[in-house]
């Protein structure tokens, strides 16, 4: 049986709303133990806000953070988050932590890391860059000192406000598309062309692989190379659909398995400091998003070893749950399992997939978005709060 659920909810949706009548609503939807997983930094968007008494539709920042930062805090980097503007001054994260608190609910950080459009604009020397050294203006590269440096002073700065967890997310290296905005490609990309372009040939990358003992410069050309020829023709039938591991493991005499080995330490030795900070803290380290190694450069072992819960959306249809979660236990041992979870087109259906978690053995719930949402779709999922709570004494998970 679930233990208890969440809400993940963006700041101005309860500053417009007024953080004490969100929080009333809050509460009464997930009752004991229930809490919020606050955006304190996040990346650019355009959000429906359906009862949003303020706005309907919030513009978001090129990737922003949600609370005045502690200046002395980045005194190792020259990076700076940008602050929203809806931070109306210094007590504004303050006072809508006090005012989850004053309900009873737990609050914990959602935090995206280098996924930011503004970031590589401000500070250009940390972007991602591809073979072709063109800067990637959508992602930050773990391998950027500075980057990592900012990195580090942003989670003590969102631990000044108390979190019981922070959750990562983008801590890594990411897709070639993550970030794409209104993307116009009209014709195919092959897997491995698609996975080539989107690897980060910058200069503190080309700098580790060069003193783990590759030839990156080179490596960098003959990528560049290949690409030129290969994107400028359709890809063959076989290419799109052959696999991509196999294709890596024989890529450039092999000299490309190496530069992923260098990336895998770069990416997986930030997230592990990271993760260490939060824990010092007396905080948990939660974490969303992929532990694919050849792309994000996260080693899936190191990782799960310094985290405390995945959150992941669980997929197909009811009948296949017990089987999903089953095989999710097997690859994210000794962590708790927490369901990403929407609300169905019904109340009866949405009540009837958080019982079908639930029987199938996720750990908890977190209901994703309070403002996105309807009430009355939130009015549904409240319904269904006797499924996690049912074991739930005094708000605290028997």
């Amino acid at each position: 049986m679930a233990s208890g659920a969440e809400f993940y909810a963006y700041p101005w949706d309860l500053s417009d709303e007024g953080v004490d009548a969100a929080a009333t609503i809050l509460s009464q939807t997930l009752g004991p133990g229930g809490g919020v997983l606050l955006a304190l930094s996040y990346h650019v968007s355009t959000y429906f806000s359906p009862h949003n008494p303020r706005r309907k539709l919030y513009y978001g920042e090129e990737g922003a953070v949600y609370f005045v930062p502690d200046e002395s805090l980045y005194a190792d980097t020259a990076m700076r988050p940008l602050v929203s503007h809806v931070v109306t001054g210094s007590n504004y994260m303050p006072d809508l932590v006090r005012g989850l608190q004053r309900h009873d609910l737990r609050f914990s950080a959602w935090a995206v890391y280098f996924y930011n459009h503004h970031l590589p604009q401000a500070f250009p020397d940390v972007a991602r860059r591809d073979c072709f050294g063109e800067p990637y203006l959508a992602q930050v590269c773990p391998a950027a000192p500075a980057a990592r440096h900012y990195a580090i002073a942003l989670t003590r700065d969102m631990l000044r406000h108390g979190p019981a967890a922070i959750q990562l997310e983008s801590l890594s290296y990411l897709p070639c598309r993550y970030g794409f905005r209104n993307p116009k490609v009209l014709v195919d990309i092959a897997p491995y062309h698609e996975f080539l372009l989107g690897l980060c040939f910058c200069p503190h990358c080309l700098t580790a692989a060069q003193a783990g003992g590759v030839d990156a410069d080179l490596l960098r050309r003959d990528v560049a190379t290949y690409l030129d020829v290969a994107l400028a023709v359709e890809p063959a039938a076989t290419l799109m659909e052959a696999d991509l591991t196999e294709q890596i493991d024989v890529a450039f005499n092999g000299r490309l398995v190496q530069y992923l080995e260098v990336r895998t330490e770069t990416a997986t030795s930030l997230f592990e400091q990271v993760a260490a900070t939060v824990h010092d803290a007396g905080a948990e380290a939660t974490f969303f998003g992929s532990l694919d190694r050849q792309v994000t450069g996260l080693d899936r072992q190191r990782v799960l070893r310094c985290i405390d819960a995945v959150y992941t959306r669980i997929l197909g249809a009811a009948e296949e749950l017990p089987a999903t979660v089953s095989h999710l236990r097997q690859d994210l041992p000794d962590v708790r399992l927490v369901s990403i979870a929407a609300p169905g087109a019904s109340s009866n259906e949405t009540r009837a997939r958080i019982e079908a978690e639930a029987a199938a053995g996720v750990d908890g719930f977190a209901f994703y978005t309070y403002g996105l949402l309807r009430r009355t779709q939130i009015d549904w999922i409240g319904a269904a709060r006797e499924v996690w709570t049912d074991n739930t004494k005094d708000g605290v998970a028997e």
